[in-house]
């Protein structure tokens, strides 16, 4: 069963799930399509997640998808302050950095830190995936 910490915003208008996972305080989730949370993930304080604009943007006469599916795998550590955006799988046993923005993929077993987030180390682990 996941635990969703003090003073966090859950809204909720599409599927969202979470597994035996810890998201702490301050979190702000919006679920407009399908955010899925693992087991076995810890999620810090002060993160957003959202799989929803809100809006569209036209570029070039070609409108942006509006929504699109977050997931977030097993054994995943996610530092404070970061933004996870539309569109973005977590792979299993990954570590994101505080303040980091996620606007793409992480592949298994690394880092990813910066704005936006990319990988900076390989063959990561930590205490929740060993």
């Amino acid at each position: 069963m996941g635990i969703i910490g003090p003073a966090s915003i859950l809204h909720v208008e599409g599927n969202f799930s979470i597994g035996d996972s810890y998201v702490n305080s301050h979190a702000r989730i919006l679920c407009g399509d399908e955010i899925t949370i693992g087991d076995d993930v810890a999620i810090a304080w002060n993160v957003e997640i959202l799989d929803d604009d809100r809006h569209e943007i036209s570029i070039g006469g070609t409108t942006s998808e509006q929504t699109a599916p977050i997931t977030i795998e097993d054994d995943v550590w996610i530092g404070h302050d970061v933004s996870i955006h539309k569109g973005v799988t977590i792979h299993e046993g990954s570590v994101v950095a505080s303040d980091s923005v996620v606007t793409s993929d992480v592949p298994s077993n690394t880092l990813a830190a910066g704005t936006p987030a990319e990988v900076i180390r390989e063959n990561v682990s930590w205490g929740g995936s060993e």
